[in-house]
């Protein structure tokens, strides 16, 4: 069952139903749970869906951002430093959005998905990332 997203318009929240995109289409027309994005990543790590050299250039920022600490590699985005940095995505539309991060050397994963606008998603892995554990 698919949870109806919730748009601000007028300072009311309104159902996003008007404004959905076609299914299976980019910006916002895929559908996915956390478990399909948990294992995602536990494919993509494995080397199954690509090989562990290229995930490893993937995640090496071709573009950077020094004061923000935030890259941008072969489709994943690059957060942070040395123990704290993490990969991911996120992506929306009006009444959805999701993001997920991926903080390797500490072995965790952070999968939000929201039926809010964004930045919901983004702003509880900023909240929750800022407050794990670095080790």
């Amino acid at each position: 069952m698919l949870a109806p997203g919730y748009m601000r318009v007028n300072g009311k929240w309104e159902r996003n139903d008007s404004t959905l995109p076609y299914r299976g289409m980019a910006a916002g027309g895929r559908y996915t749970t956390v478990d399909d994005m948990l294992k995602f990543v536990h494919v993509l790590q494995s080397g199954k869906l690509i090989s562990k050299a290229m995930l490893k250039m993937a995640m090496q920022p071709f573009f950077h951002d020094a004061p923000s600490g935030y890259g941008y590699g072969l489709g994943f985005e690059i957060y942070g430093d040395k123990q704290l940095t993490s990969f991911g995505h996120e992506g929306g539309a009006d009444g959805m959005n999701g993001e997920l991060r991926v903080f390797q050397k500490l072995n965790r994963v952070i999968v939000v998905l929201s039926n809010l606008d964004p930045p919901a998603a983004h702003r509880l892995v900023d909240y929750y990332s800022l407050r794990m554990p670095a080790a």
